[in-house]
């Protein structure tokens, strides 16, 4: 009776809550990378309205958006704008799942430094070789071609499977093969299913972090 007494006013003297605050903090201190990440990508949710609504149809895409639209425009400065932008509420829990799963854990094994050159290679990479590789397809006129040279994309998804390439290094050698088996083939599928630009940004994402992730672990 007294030790489960001892337990009530430990939790109501307000020693658990603490704790628990300090185990955030001490996490948020661990994934200072992450951390910022997700919560630029919630207040910029707040400030496009993409918390609550669907921009689609809206102008955000027109001006943040990248793809080969705005390589062909000069606009570069839309690699950073685009990077913590959704256009949905499903898509930023969708993204937010990407990061949850695969930034978070690359971060807490290989360090701040290197998640931040992974994702942030791998998002520009994933952006540019797709906005290349739709140059020529959209003179071809057909309609996947068309599409491509003509869509803007937003989200930090190809920063994210960037990331979950680069963490197939840090996993047993028995469990590296076939994780990199499931990863390429849930890339193709949904690359052959839904043919969305992307799905193509996700595909050159996730190799371009595999290699990276190589070289950086070989320093490390």
């Amino acid at each position: 009776m007294v030790k489960r007494r001892s337990v009530i006013e430990h939790r109501f003297n307000g020693v658990e809550p603490v704790s628990r605050a300090s185990a955030l903090a001490g996490v948020v201190r661990r994934l200072p990378f992450t951390s910022g990440l997700l919560l630029a990508m919630l207040a910029a949710a707040i400030l496009t309205g993409a918390l609550t609504h669907d921009l689609t149809r809206s102008t955000t895409l027109a001006h943040l958006g990248y793809g080969l639209p705005a390589l062909k425009r000069g606009e570069f400065d839309t690699l950073l704008t685009s990077v913590v932008v959704a256009l949905s509420p499903r898509m930023l829990a969708i993204i937010a799942c990407y990061v949850a799963f695969f930034v978070v854990p690359y971060e807490w094994v290989a360090g701040t430094r290197h998640a931040a050159i992974i994702f942030l290679v791998t998002q520009a990479g994933g952006y540019l070789l797709t906005s290349l590789a739709a140059w020529p397809l959209g003179t071809l006129q057909f309609g996947w071609g068309t599409y491509l040279a003509s869509t803007r994309d937003v989200g930090a998804s190809a920063g994210a499977f960037g990331c979950a390439g680069a963490l197939l290094w840090y996993l047993p050698s028995g469990w590296r093969r076939p994780a990199v088996l499931v990863l390429a083939g849930y890339l193709v599928i949904l690359l052959l299913f839904n043919h969305r630009i992307w799905d193509v940004e996700h595909a050159i994402a996730a190799p371009l972090g595999y290699a990276l992730g190589a070289r950086l672990g070989k320093r490390r």
